[in-house]
């Protein structure tokens, strides 16, 4: 690892959509990693739990180390990789801390 990371915590919505990705606007804007999207992935919340999608993102989107193609349904305990940041899922399938700067091998 490069950079030390740092953790930040995020809660996610009842319900809805939260972006991830470079743009500022996004909902967990990544704007320091450079090898993110500006749209790089997304996070669905509803009746059936937390589902993670690719938004196109150039270098993909990652799930407990395996690209993302379809969308797949999250659990606590499982990480998720945009760029060079990864997402870690601490609670109730919801993604609520993210380690900055952690580059991968």
């Amino acid at each position: 690892m490069d950079g030390a990371g740092r953790a930040r915590l995020r809660e996610l919505p009842a319900a809805g959509r939260l972006v991830i990705g470079r743009d500022a606007g996004a909902d967990v804007a990544l704007r320091h990693d450079g090898a993110a999207s500006r749209s790089h992935a997304e996070i669905t919340v509803g009746a059936d739990g937390h589902v993670l999608a690719d938004l196109g993102s150039r270098n993909g989107t990652f799930h407990n180390g395996e690209r993302v193609g379809e969308p797949v349904p999250l659990s606590p305990g499982d990480l998720i990789r945009c760029g060079d940041t990864v997402l870690a899922v601490t609670s109730g399938g919801t993604p609520v801390s993210a380690v900055d700067g952690t580059t991968r091998s």
